[in-house]
């Protein structure tokens, strides 16, 4: 339109020249065409930020997407070795930094909380997959970790019972459960399987029961 608009004041310009009212024909349409430049450009403007601001309402999203196929790489990866832990990393960082960047974004949005949360699912069910068969923990350890499953499992069940669709809960004991879970596989080096585990399944027992008080209460936090 600008093009179309500058090729216009051209062309007056033009006739202007030649004509005996042109003086007065100028100062009629001037202002009209450079009104008609400056609208374009504004509008050109606007569209432009339009764009980066959809762009960066998406970054949350993107980078909570490319913790699904992290954690999908790791399954590719051997047990602590360089690849796993560079990829490990990585989705511990995008699922620190999604929440934060949906906040300064203004793009949280329960479809980001729902998303954050099926990644967190995958990320640590593949976890699970190549890191505890290498490890051995006593009956009791596992019937624990068994309890508490049944305890999440059930708050998710409730909750679509009383909300007739899927929550997800970021309480502040949900995402210290996480950040202590995800440290586990740094403490096998040091430290006794069996201990840490107590630690994380201590944690994550109060987490399940505080979430289930918390979909009692009808309190649900979808934010990031």
């Amino acid at each position: 339109m600008r093009r179309y608009t500058e090729s216009y004041y051209h062309l007056i310009s033009h006739f202007v020249t030649a004509s005996p009212q042109g003086e007065a024909f100028r100062k009629r349409h001037l202002n009209h065409t450079v009104f008609i430049v400056t609208m374009s450009k504004n509008a050109d403007i606007g569209k432009s930020e339009f764009a980066g601001d959809q762009v960066r309402k998406q970054i949350a999203n993107i980078m909570t997407i490319s913790r699904f196929f992290c954690s999908i790489g790791l399954l590719c990866c051997p047990v602590f070795s360089f690849g796993f832990y560079a990829m490990y990393l990585f989705c511990g960082f995008s699922d620190a930094m999604d929440g934060t960047i949906a906040r300064k974004t203004k793009s949280i949005s329960e479809f980001g909380a729902r998303l954050d949360t099926a990644a967190d699912i995958v990320f640590v069910a593949v976890c699970f997959v190549k890191i505890l068969p290498l490890i051995h923990l006593p009956v009791w350890l596992w019937v624990w970790i068994f309890m508490i499953a049944s305890i999440k499992i059930g708050n998710i069940l409730w909750g679509f019972i009383r909300c007739k669709r899927f929550i997800s809960m970021h309480t502040l004991l949900n995402k210290a459960t996480g950040c202590i879970l995800f440290l586990f596989p740094f403490t096998l080096g040091f430290l006794e399987p069996m201990y840490s585990s107590v630690m994380v399944c201590s944690l994550a027992t109060v987490s399940a029961i505080h979430e289930a008080h918390y979909i009692r209460m009808g309190r649900f936090i979808f934010n990031k």
